[in-house]
């Protein structure tokens, strides 16, 4: 049963449905409170770097489950041009298949799909790959991250570049 009970009075009930109506209309084109949202945390620009400050020291970010929607995304065409100001190469080196450049190109197939949030039909679709290159990658550069060698300070370190202070 609704906890809310219109007024008795008809003309009571007249006036408070006419309030309600303005007080809706009064919103429609207003801009909404949600706009300048980060994922599930609302507050102005302050509040949300305290917040990500705060989410930083989290050994493993996996445990929140929101952690993928509130962190920065970054374009496409911006990582591949960090990575290859990085290597030293050109853009289009990293673009077309190569074989001096192969190994900077998975890493920037891995730090795009990682960095930008899209999903792997649009990363693959910058490269010239298949959706299932893009998984390929991804797997073939989370093992030798694992390995903690060479290439995966590199990644870390273009990581770096690309988000400062996170």
């Amino acid at each position: 049963m609704s906890r809310f009970k219109a007024p008795d009075h008809p003309k009571r009930r007249g006036i408070a449905i006419s309030n309600y109506r303005e007080f809706v209309n009064a919103g429609i084109h207003a801009k909404s409170p949600l706009g300048d949202a980060a994922g599930s945390i609302l507050g102005d620009e302050g509040f949300r770097e305290r917040v990500f400050k705060y989410l930083k020291i989290f050994p493993d970010k996996r445990e929140i489950t929101e952690i993928k929607k509130i962190e920065k995304k970054y374009e496409i065409k911006d990582i591949v041009r960090n990575v290859a100001d990085y290597y030293g190469v050109g853009e289009g080196d990293l673009l077309q298949r190569r074989k001096k450049t192969a190994e900077q190109r998975k890493v920037a197939v891995y730090l795009c799909k990682v960095l930008s949030g899209k999903k792997n039909v649009e990363v693959g679709h910058m490269f010239g790959i298949t959706i299932q290159a893009v998984t390929n990658t991804i797997r073939s550069m989370d093992k030798i991250k694992e390995g903690g060698g060479k290439l995966d300070k590199e990644i870390m370190r273009i990581k770096e570049i690309l988000t400062p202070g996170r």
